[in-house]
């Protein structure tokens, strides 16, 4: 499957690397460069596919994962506002994903998708919806990661530009 993600891709233009599994990484993976971030680092998806072995005459399926890293960790004192503002924007988001490795201090973006086969038009839907997600979320996320402020902050930074909208209405 990674190799037709990866024909489909090269084809759009992408730059994608195939890497066979080794001692470092458990699972063949393919590697999407994303292009940069609001601060212009570099933005990476790591793509895996794992075929599912189940009892049905049917086809097999494939555990596809799709994960992006933020370039930067938590600082530790901030994981609870990490967590929370985290679990606010998932709930929000048709397609949630937004995850904390609180061990690692790490960020990421991960989606997994069970399927039979490539959807060409669902792949490349659901790279437009993590691309724009990442795009819409990691400067926020940062900011709360970082401690340049906190989940109430946001919330009251939200609630501002609520009333400012309001305000307009009717004019």
């Amino acid at each position: 499957m990674l190799r037709k993600f990866e024909k489909l891709l090269t084809q759009e233009k992408y730059d994608v690397a195939l890497e066979k599994a080794s001692d470092e990484i458990p699972y063949d993976r393919l590697l999407v460069f994303l292009g940069h971030d609001y601060k212009e680092r570099g933005r990476t998806l790591e793509v895996i596919s794992i075929e599912q072995i189940t009892d049905l005459e049917e086809p097999t399926y494939a555990k596809v994962q799709f994960q992006v890293p933020f370039p930067f960790r938590i600082e530790p004192a901030t994981a609870q506002q990490v967590g929370s503002v985290l679990h606010f924007i998932n709930r929000q988001l048709e397609l949630p994903g937004f995850e904390m490795d609180e061990v690692d201090d790490l960020l990421f973006f991960r989606y997994v998708w069970v399927t039979k086969s490539v959807d060409e038009t669902l792949f490349k839907s659901l790279l437009g919806i993590i691309m724009m997600q990442l795009e819409l979320f990691t400067e926020t996320i940062e900011r709360v990661a970082t401690g340049s402020v906190t989940f109430n902050d946001l919330l009251e930074e939200v609630l501002a530009i609520a009333r400012d909208e309001k305000m307009w209405e009717g004019v």
